[in-house]
């Protein structure tokens, strides 16, 4: 089974988060980055199911330079690989465009299952897992607690 899990580098929650001065986003200088809590959810039932059917997990992300140490934190989760999506021309896009550049990317890519966050702590839109669904003609469902999160899948 091919399994790919989206995720987020995200501020960690106990990060003090200043606006800029000229109030154009805020200062990255003192924040500490860490994978969005739901999408490690995500990753970690990726994982559960590449242990009960076999496979591989591949994780997806989009994001600048630092973006990798979330991958690795993946990869040291136990992902087999992952892919690092990472262009300025992406800075502060929103979800429509992140959503499309992710299916762009797992279109390439052999999976069975999508598994995203049901949201990211950041901008707590949970829209892109519907994002990618929708540019790949996949059905979605986002689950509740204690699951917490969005799997994508094939139609049989």
């Amino acid at each position: 089974m091919n399994i790919i899990a989206c995720v987020k580098q995200v501020p960690d929650t106990e990060a003090q988060i200043k606006v800029k001065a000229d109030g154009s986003g805020i200062e990255e200088g003192q924040i500490k980055w860490v994978m969005n809590p739901y999408d490690e959810y995500g990753v970690e039932e990726a994982l559960k199911l590449k242990e009960k059917n076999g496979g591989e997990v591949t994780v997806v992300s989009l994001g600048p330079a630092r973006a990798m140490e979330t991958i690795r934190t993946a990869l040291a989760m136990g992902a087999d690989k992952g892919v690092h999506i990472c262009d300025p021309a992406f800075d502060n896009a929103d979800a429509f465009v992140v959503g499309n550049a992710l299916a762009a990317v797992i279109k390439t890519l052999p999976h069975d299952i999508i598994f995203c966050g049901q949201r990211a702590i950041d901008d707590d839109a949970g829209q892109v897992g519907a994002m990618i669904a929708e540019a790949l003609n996949l059905p979605s469902a986002v689950t509740l607690p204690p699951d917490r999160g969005c799997s994508l899948g094939r139609s049989s």
